[in-house]
């Protein structure tokens, strides 16, 4: 999920990906003619447009050999610190190292805290020596020491800023677990993934394996025991943790029937506490007209649907997660479709454009991936869902009232099982 507030000179504008959607026009560039700013912008714009294609990158590096000195225009200060990022991951992956730390040493400006985590990550998934675990685990210091700093002045909700400061703290130190595993200091590797779980909200299903297989790989078992079955009891184990337990246990016990026992118990336990912490976080909110409309610019009244429980996803063609949750959720509509107790919409928000560009691309994207499910253009609606970021889901109960909002979660494991959760309780409401 991407939203936050970026600065551009002294125009604020809400940056939604990696590659933001916003493009400015900087006509009065000294560098470059008004056609020239045109030709950028267009080749910028076709890149943003490509965002997760095959062709993504081969556009970036093309546009970087076609103007190789930077221009204030739309999202080429982005564009160019991606295809950096590209370079050292290709670099590490050909286990030149030295060139990859040469690369970003030279930077006039070091990437914002997202672009460094990635680096982060990169440098520790590739690691071969104890020089390259050096260099990345300088990284995460230099990142820690000066993200609230470099944040503050991006970020204009003070919330925001202390999320995604955590979340990225988190992501470091989760690699740097990952660094020290791959050379095989496991105890120190333990000491990371506590104290990236500890700043955690403790949902991260990939931390949590982590953290799992280090408590094995340090022999102690009676707390991957006892974390494991804590993490399938609150509906954060993912899909790796019971394996690996049932795994253990079978190698020390010879037998899975404990376990198994076990296993339901918690299950069980955790599906009734979930119902309860359901039952508690109903947001009860009144559904408010927005100005919803068909691709064919038809009015739509979401209390048409009333005595139905309603799903809506909201989405960008931009945003990356929503491109990558978009399958499960076709998924999810087919196997919901034919209940007529449900209704499943997405919702398009946020793009940029006149309204006809936007229908046009939006048009495009569904039809480019063969996607079936419905499709509503709700720009005016932000404020009537409390949008925070895409993708959200907001359901709406039977009688028009809106109970949930779930941010950035793609429809698999716990997420789809809490959905169909909350689903439930609220087709019981009227029985």
């Amino acid at each position: 999920m991407f939203v936050r507030q970026a600065k551009f000179g002294h125009a604020d504008v809400r940056i939604r990906s990696l590659l933001p959607a916003v493009v400015l026009f900087i006509v009065s560039s000294s560098l470059l003619s008004a056609q020239g700013v045109a030709s950028r912008a267009a080749r910028l714009a076709e890149i943003e447009h490509a965002m997760l294609d095959t062709s993504f990158f081969s556009l970036i590096s093309k546009y970087v050999a076609d103007y190789p000195e930077p221009a204030e225009v739309g999202i080429d200060k982005r564009v160019r610190e991606i295809y950096v990022i590209v370079n050292i991951r290709t670099l590490i992956a050909n286990n030149n190292a030295a060139e990859a730390i040469r690369i970003n040493e030279a930077l006039p400006e070091k990437p914002d805290e997202y672009l460094i985590n990635i680096t982060m990550g990169l440098a520790w998934q590739g690691v071969e020596t104890q020089r390259m675990f050096g260099y990345a685990d300088s990284l995460l210091t230099r990142s820690r020491d000066t993200a609230w700093e470099r944040n503050s002045a991006r970020y204009v909700d003070r919330g925001a800023l202390r999320f995604y400061t955590r979340r990225a703290e988190v992501t470091g130190l989760n690699c740097r677990g990952k660094g020290l595993t791959t050379l095989g200091r496991h105890a120190e590797a333990l000491a990371a993934y506590r104290e990236a779980f500890d700043k955690s909200d403790s949902s991260e299903t990939w931390l949590n394996e982590n953290l799992l297989r280090s408590y094995l790989a340090n022999g102690y078992w009676d707390e991957a025991l006892d974390f494991g079955v804590a993490c399938i009891r609150n509906e954060v184990a993912g899909d790796s943790i019971a394996p690996l337990l049932r795994a253990e246990i079978r190698k020390r016990n010879g037998s899975e029937e404990a376990f198994d026992a076990l296993l339901k118990a918690t299950i069980e336990d955790a599906a009734k506490k979930t119902d309860e912490a359901l039952e508690r976080g109903r947001l009860n909110l009144p559904l408010k007209p927005c100005g919803l409309t068909t691709l064919d610019g038809e009015s739509v009244d979401l209390k048409s649907h009333a005595g139905k429980v309603v799903i809506l996803d909201f989405w960008a063609t931009w945003c990356g997660p929503c491109k990558t949750a978009m399958p499960l959720f076709q998924k999810f509509y087919e196997s919901a479709r034919n209940d007529p107790r449900i209704e499943v919409i997405s919702v398009n928000v946020w793009e940029q454009g006149t309204r006809n560009a936007r229908i046009e691309r939006v048009r495009k994207f569904i039809a480019e991936l063969k996607y079936s499910f419905p499709v509503l253009l709700g720009d005016e609606c932000s404020e009537s869902f409390k949008l925070k970021g895409v993708p959200t889901m907001v359901i709406i109960d039977r009688k028009g009232t809106i109970q949930y909002s779930e941010v950035g979660e793609p429809l698999t494991g716990p997420a789809l099982e809490r959905l169909n959760r909350m689903i439930a309780l609220l087709l019981k409401d009227q029985e």
